[in-house]
């Protein structure tokens, strides 16, 4: 049985610990492995991790330098080297020509990686045991075209979770074109695009429509996360709420008629793939790597302007119970790329030496 060493930044309950775990799934599912586990942080996904794989497979690391003693044990005691996202890269330095394979799953942009992680290494200097891989067709376009590198496509499986009906914690208007936006509060992820628009339609359109946000809070966003709360208090049809526990926000998404990301930059919002799902209609940015699966106005909708984004409203308000064939067209995009069974064809392709 070979080893598997799997690397993330944290376990909080955000896109890449959940596309880890999901990963962790199919693998465990499909090959022979013992996987471990090494992270700097705790979150709310520990315990799924420790069902998954067992406490004593869980190392969490304190500080950001190992000793000598645990690079080495690093280097030498397991048979592949999972990174997850690009804010490990520290780790990538360890296993530069080394005879282990070595798997890095980016999930971050370009500009958000040379924005935040300057000393991230040129892709180029990589040693030949690293593949790196991106989380959808749209992402590895972008990180082709800006280090003029060759990455493929390693896609997050999502499925039905199996959780108790749940109420919801507010009370939901039944006669309105629900939309709904779950996403970390933050500038990239575009809180504040969302609510320009809602307060450029016209009254009419304000009293049929009804649109929730929620997600965690970033502790470098809490400004910007303080701004748009200020501004949905004057404007009736909006609701603001924190974070969701799963259950919630499922059950939320199964009442919504639209998913929304309006991303500025995001490889992959895990929230529109769910919609897909789900069957939802599903509105998103030109600049989210999910849009390269959507064909506007036919399997889903996508917009490069605050203006395209109005008129993609007003669509959805007006004309939301003729577009039931664009929902379903959505879902065969989950089908096809996202589904378990589409993931583990990828999978097995992506590992197929393992």
């Amino acid at each position: 049985m070979k080893s598997l060493l799997c690397i993330t930044p944290d376990l909080k309950r955000s896109g890449a610990p959940i596309a880890l775990l999901r990963l962790m799934e199919i693998l465990i599912c499909n090959k022979e492995l013992s996987i471990t586990l090494l992270t700097y942080g705790n979150g709310d996904l520990f315990s799924s991790y420790i069902d998954l794989i067992g406490e004593d497979h869980i190392i969490i690391l304190n500080g950001l330098n190992p000793t000598e003693e645990f690079r080495e044990m690093l280097q030498t005691g397991y048979d592949i080297i999972l990174l997850n996202t690009s804010t490990v890269y520290t780790f990538a330095f360890y296993f530069q020509n080394l005879n282990i394979p070595v798997y890095w799953w980016i999930h971050e942009a370009p500009e958000m990686i040379e924005s935040s992680l300057p000393a991230f290494p040129n892709p180029h200097l990589l040693s030949p045991n690293f593949r790196l891989f991106l989380p959808s067709k749209g992402a590895a376009e972008c990180f082709h075209n800006h280090y003029n590198y060759n990455v493929s496509i390693l896609h997050v499986p999502v499925n039905k979770p199996l959780l108790p009906v749940s109420g919801l914690p507010v009370d939901i208007p039944d006669d309105r074109i629900l939309f709904l936006m779950p996403s970390a509060y933050s500038y990239i992820k575009g809180q504040d695009i969302l609510l320009s628009a809602i307060l450029s339609l016209p009254q009419g359109i304000k009293n049929r429509s009804y649109f929730i946000f929620c997600g965690y809070s970033l502790d470098k966003q809490i400004e910007f996360k303080n701004t748009i709360f200020k501004i949905a208090t004057n404007i009736d049809n909006v609701l603001m709420l924190e974070d969701l526990s799963q259950d919630i926000l499922f059950a939320l998404m199964n009442k919504c008629h639209c998913i929304v990301a309006p991303s500025r930059i995001d490889t992959i919002p895990l929230t529109i793939v769910e919609g897909l799902m789900y069957k939802k209609l599903c509105l998103v940015s030109d600049k989210t790597g999910i849009s390269a699966y959507i064909k506007d106005c036919v399997n889903g909708f996508v917009f490069k302007d605050e203006e395209e984004l109005i008129k993609r409203l007003l669509l959805i308000i007006n004309d939301c119970s003729s577009l039931n064939s664009i929902a379903d067209n959505g879902h065969k995009i989950y089908i096809d790329h996202f589904s378990p069974e589409a993931v583990s064809r990828n999978i097995n392709e992506v590992f197929r030496d393992i």
